[in-house]
């Protein structure tokens, strides 16, 4: 049952070296920011198969030398990148074949993967949507949108905007030149008005 996929994956792996290693060697050469998978997979430190590759092939087995990396992407280097592979492939595939055998393992399966899929979105939810909804319910104090916050009875947020019937946004339906002195309720009637009356 795992011969087919195998050929297929050596078919592809071996289609992959004659493009990098080969048809495009010259053109890789020139563009060392162009990723590849070799590039992609054996050149972060920090990835977790490629510590474990480090370990096994450079410390445990002695297969890298003292003097090189993993990262120089040696003909070494490349053998444990094509291997590693292999063995993930592999792995990759006995999983589906005891899930397709066994209808309790299947169940099992999908249950965890709606759990963790659930989990995630739950996540995600609370910890994304929940910052956004605080951000904007409660800014901070030096917000210009704190001035008129959400929390405030609608009345009090339409005349802190000053937007009132006829008036545009921004105006103050009292202009004061003064704001030391409090508006007056009624405009003030001049000499030449009373004059007419």
């Amino acid at each position: 049952m795992l011969a087919y996929p195998t050929i297929m994956y050596f078919v592809w792996q071996l289609g992959y070296l004659l493009v990098t290693e080969l048809m495009l060697k010259h053109w890789l050469a020139k563009r060392p920011d162009q990723q590849t998978s070799l590039r992609w997979l054996g050149t972060d430190p920090k990835f977790s198969l490629y510590i474990l590759c480090d370990k096994i092939f450079k410390k445990t087995l002695g297969f890298i030398p003292p003097g090189q990396e993993l990262s120089d992407l040696s003909l070494r280097a490349k053998f444990v990148f094509v291997l590693t592979q292999f063995v993930f492939t592999i792995i990759c595939m006995l999983m589906p074949m005891a899930l397709v055998s066994s209808q309790t393992a299947n169940s099992v399966w999908l249950c965890f993967l709606f759990m963790c899929c659930t989990w995630n979105g739950a996540s995600f939810y609370i910890e994304v949507f929940s910052r956004r909804y605080a951000v904007k319910a409660f800014p901070p104090a030096d917000s210009p949108r704190s001035k008129s916050s959400p929390r405030q009875p609608a009345r009090q947020q339409v005349a802190s905007s000053g937007v009132t019937r006829g008036l545009g946004a921004g105006q103050d339906p009292n202009p004061n030149p003064n704001p030391t002195q409090p508006a007056s309720k009624a405009p003030a009637v001049s000499a030449a008005d009373q004059k007419q009356d």
